[in-house]
């Protein structure tokens, strides 16, 4: 069976989506409880290296077969994996402008 980087891309913009999702959750019930200082710290240092994952994994090679084919699921790839990590590197930083309670 020959090997199918569109097809596998494709599934990894479907984790990051999953990932994203998850994250989100926990960036709301870290807000709801008050932002605790270390919740948000724990938050930053969990969801930055996904993040930077989700970048290398699927944004930049979805990009990459987006523009060298042209194909739609290219196209979704790059939508799905392109605002998941949007969405996550905004709520890592507006975790940071929204007051936090202390120790």
């Amino acid at each position: 069976m020959r090997f199918n980087s569109s097809k596998v891309v494709y599934a990894l913009s479907w984790v990051a989506v999953a990932f994203a999702t998850f994250a989100t959750a926990c960036w709301l019930s870290i807000v709801a409880d008050g932002n605790y200082v270390w919740s948000a710290f724990a938050f930053a240092m969990s969801a930055t290296p996904v993040n930077l994952g989700v970048l290398l994994l699927g944004v930049i090679p979805g990009s990459i077969l987006y523009f060298r084919t042209g194909q739609r699921r290219d196209l979704t790839t790059l939508l799905l994996a392109g605002c998941s990590f949007v969405i996550v590197l905004a709520e890592s930083i507006l975790l940071w402008l929204i007051p936090m309670r202390g120790e």
